[in-house]
C-alpha cells in the first residue's frame, strides 16, 4: 500500500475526501494563501497518514481546512483532537468554532462545546466577541453569558 493510500484510509486524503468547501469562504482566501494552505495540508496529511493521532498535525490540518471552507473535514479533525485532549480549553474552543460553521442550524452543539471550553479555563472573551467562526452564535443568550464568564476567567 502506498503512503497516499494509507493516508486516505486513515483520514488524511485530499480535496475529494474533504467534501464540498464553502464557496464564500474559498473566495475570501487569496490565491497565494490558498496555495500555501494546500501545501500545508499535504504535509499534515502525510504526517497523519503515518501517525493518525499526532495532535499538532490534527490541529493545524483542521485549522487550514476550516480556513479553506472545508467545514465538515475540519470538524472531523477537531473532534479527533478533542478525543485526544479532552481537557484542553483551546481544543474545545476550536471544536465549538467548527461546530458553529458546520452545523449552523444546531447552535446548541457549538454552545455546549464553548461552555466546556470556558469551564476548562478559556478566557479570551475579546476573541469570542470578534471570531467570525462564532458569528452564528452571537445572538444567542447563552453566548452572551459564556462571553461574560470567559471574561471573568481572566
Amino acid at each position: 500500500m502506498t503512503l497516499s493510500a494509507r493516508a486516505r484510509r486513515r483520514g488524511g486524503g485530499g480535496p475529494l475526501a474533504w467534501g464540498r468547501p464553502s464557496a464564500e469562504r474559498q473566495a475570501a482566501v487569496p490565491p497565494e494563501r490558498r496555495a500555501r494552505a494546500y501545501g500545508a495540508l499535504r504535509l499534515y496529511g502525510g504526517i497523519l497518514g503515518l501517525r493518525p493521532g499526532h495532535a499538532e498535525a490534527l490541529a493545524r490540518a483542521a485549522e487550514w481546512l476550516t480556513e479553506l471552507g472545508y467545514f465538515e473535514a475540519g470538524l472531523a479533525l477537531d473532534r479527533r483532537l478533542a478525543q485526544r485532549r479532552p481537557r484542553d480549553a483551546v481544543v474545545r474552543y476550536n471544536l465549538a468554532c467548527s461546530l458553529a460553521l458546520a452545523r449552523p442550524d444546531e447552535p446548541a452543539l457549538a454552545l455546549d462545546e464553548l461552555e466546556r471550553a470556558v469551564a476548562l479555563g478559556y478566557r479570551d472573551a475579546a476573541r469570542m466577541a470578534e471570531d467570525p467562526d462564532l458569528a452564528s452564535l452571537r445572538g444567542h443568550p447563552r453566548f452572551a453569558a459564556l462571553a461574560r464568564k470567559a471574561g471573568k476567567n481572566s
